[in-house]
């Protein structure tokens, strides 16, 4: 948690562009979102699933440019109105830029930012619905395991 899905019509740009973007998306999120609710812990698990969808089944553009959501889906409250105007901002600015279209408002029109928020024991790790302070507890744990496997495959 977070969760960001980045979705957009297959006629975008190609896999490579398409990749770097979401590499992007989630730098910037580390980088720049703070997320008031989420621990550091947390944001470093961040994953972005990438959504390729045909365009003719992407109805809301009759002129056949490419369509782009983002969305960040996070604990409730999490989302600070500042945050998440810098972080649609640079959003579209690399979409927009890898796509090789201006950074202009009419293009700016085809990227979508959404910020979902999801209450505490709505969502889960595996098959454990959580809150948030179980997740950074678990998150610890797995980190602190994996620490160990490591120092015992040095010795």
């Amino acid at each position: 948690m977070p969760l960001i899905v980045f979705t957009h019509t297959s006629n975008a740009m190609p896999k490579d562009k398409v990749v770097k973007v979401a590499e992007q998306i989630r730098e910037s999120m580390l980088r720049n979102y703070v997320i008031k609710a989420i621990p550091d812990a947390l944001r470093a698990h961040t994953r972005v699933k990438v959504v390729e969808i045909d365009p003719d089944f992407y109805v809301g553009s009759d002129d056949g440019r490419p369509l782009y959501d983002v969305e960040l889906i996070g604990p409730v409250d999490s989302v600070a109105g500042q945050d998440a105007e810098a972080f649609a901002q640079e959003i579209t600015t690399a979409i927009l830029t890898a796509e090789g279209s201006p950074v202009d408002e009419e293009n700016s029109q085809r990227v979508w930012c959404v910020f979902s928020d999801v209450p505490d024991m709505k969502w889960s790790i595996g098959p454990k619905i959580l809150n948030r302070r179980s997740t950074l507890k678990h998150v610890l744990r797995h980190q602190t395991q994996i620490a160990a496997k490591y120092q015992q495959a040095a010795e």
